[in-house]
């Protein structure tokens, strides 16, 4: 008789049960994880575009396209004769060059035939950079490409040097006695400042045009204690197109704001490389190398996070960007939020695009709101100067000089709205300033300085200089 087969089912081992469950429970939290990524995609993508759509509905550039610039005819365009005049420039002979003859007396009086010789050396540089003049735009050829944050901008080097190219024949000429040649050149820095506002920008342009608008500020101060008490017909019509110049502040202002628009297209560029990995954040090349497997599986995980970021990044630039239109540095503070905090490790990689790609950008806004302060200071010794040219002596206040040189007493836009610039009557004439403790840098004093008087020499120039006096 065979043996009776049973029926009854198999017992499961209870380890085989155990892994059962596991992996049901493993799968179960993966499709969780999966559903909540989703959902939190979707909910990072719709505010990431909500965003941009209200960036386009109020009129602001969002992508590469919204940035493209209507085409500078040639007969309007300074840049070709101003790049030529930098390539063109020599900058010059041993043991001089355009920075040391510019910013000591003490050289252009010890060697005054280097000076001449460097300044004959570039009469065609200061010829073109004249005709310059007559072109009221600028196309710098420059071209916002991926990865934004790398774009080309050689031209700025060049016209930094031509500035104080500039500002040394406009020295000299003022020295010896060449007041209209002087006014001239001073016209011609504003000129250079307002074509590198000109055309595409971004932060470090309108940091440079600042820097030559200084230069024109420090050719107007060697006006307060330098060169004739009367000004001629010439003289006085480039000081009267100074401050015209000078008083515009809209190109300014229009040049700053798209400095900060072009932030946004950098915030772009993190999202892109994200994708890829988080540590493509640290890398700024674009396109990527394929990344492994895991790292792209990260860069999915945690692009909604980079999202949410890249939306809050993009109304902090917009509101940096209206800081361009603000009167003073408190309404600026006060327009621009603070940063979160990012003191602790988890704080700084939820917010890793604020922490790696936008930081603040308060002292560019500072830089900017000085940039206006040194452009008031300027306006104002020019007026002054052709007060004194009509009455003799220098006037008591800045109301002295409404309506007839300024249209309105310049306020001090580090201070309070309404507050004048700081002007006082000195012994050797006037002071106009912005105190230390509003601007948080270096005091801006416009008055004669006590230039006449030798600077300290850094050894090597020195040596070359007596070398060159000797003979040898």
């Amino acid at each position: 008789m065979s043996a009776a087969i049973s029926t009854s089912p198999a017992r499961v081992p209870p380890r085989n049960r155990w892994l059962k469950r596991l992996l049901l429970a493993g799968v179960g939290g993966l499709l969780l994880l999966l559903a909540l990524r989703l959902a939190w995609g979707g909910r990072a993508d719709a505010r990431l575009a909500a965003r941009l759509d209200a960036l386009r509905a109020e009129g602001f550039p969002v992508s590469e396209a919204d940035f493209a610039l209507p085409a500078v005819h040639d007969d309007d365009n300074a840049a070709p004769l101003l790049n030529k005049a930098a390539t063109d420039l020599v900058t010059g002979r041993s043991p001089l060059d355009i920075y040391a003859a510019g910013d000591h007396p003490a050289v252009r009086r010890r060697v005054p035939d280097l000076v001449a010789a460097l300044l004959c050396d570039n009469a065609a540089v200061l010829d073109q950079v004249a005709a310059a003049r007559s072109r009221p735009r600028a196309d710098w050829g420059v071209v916002l490409t991926r990865p934004y944050i790398n774009t080309a901008v050689p031209h700025l080097a060049g016209q930094r040097t031509l500035a104080r190219l500039v500002y040394l024949d406009g020295v000299v000429a003022l020295e010896g006695g060449d007041a209209t040649r002087a006014a001239r050149r001073l016209n011609d820095l504003l000129m250079i400042a307002a074509r590198l506002r000109d055309g595409q920008q971004v932060l470090i342009t309108s940091l440079v045009a600042g820097a030559v608008d200084g230069l024109a500020g420090a050719l107007a101060v060697r006006w307060l204690c330098d060169g004739p008490v009367e000004l001629d017909d010439a003289t006085r019509a480039e000081f009267e197109r100074a401050v015209a110049s000078l008083l515009d502040e809209g190109p300014v202002r229009a040049a700053d704001r798209r400095s900060f628009d072009v932030e946004r297209l950098f915030i772009s560029d993190a999202l892109e490389m994200a994708r890829y990995s988080p540590l493509a954040l640290t890398a700024f090349t674009l396109p990527m190398p394929p990344p492994s497997p895991p790292r792209r599986l990260a860069g999915w995980a945690l692009e909604p996070m980079y999202k949410l970021d890249a939306q809050r990044q993009m109304l902090r630039m917009q509101r940096y960007a209206d800081t361009a239109d603000t009167q003073t540095m408190t309404a600026a503070r006060e327009l621009v939020s603070p940063l979160p905090d990012l003191a602790t490790d988890l704080e700084r990689f939820s917010r890793m695009l604020a922490y790696l790609v936008s930081p603040p950008f308060d002292n560019v806004v500072r830089a900017q709101h000085l940039a206006h302060a040194r452009r008031r200071c300027t306006a104002v010794a020019l007026a002054a100067r052709l007060y004194r040219a009509d009455h003799g002596d220098w006037p008591a206040d800045q109301a002295a000089l409404v309506p007839a040189y300024l249209p309105r007493v310049l306020e001090d836009p580090f201070a309070a709205p309404g507050t004048p610039l700081v002007y006082e009557r000195t012994a050797g004439g006037v002071r106009i300033s912005v105190p230390a403790e509003e601007v948080r840098t270096a005091e801006v004093t416009y008055e004669c300085p006590d230039s006449q008087q030798d600077q300290p020499l850094h050894q090597n120039l020195e040596d070359a200089i007596r070398a060159h006096l000797r003979g040898e």
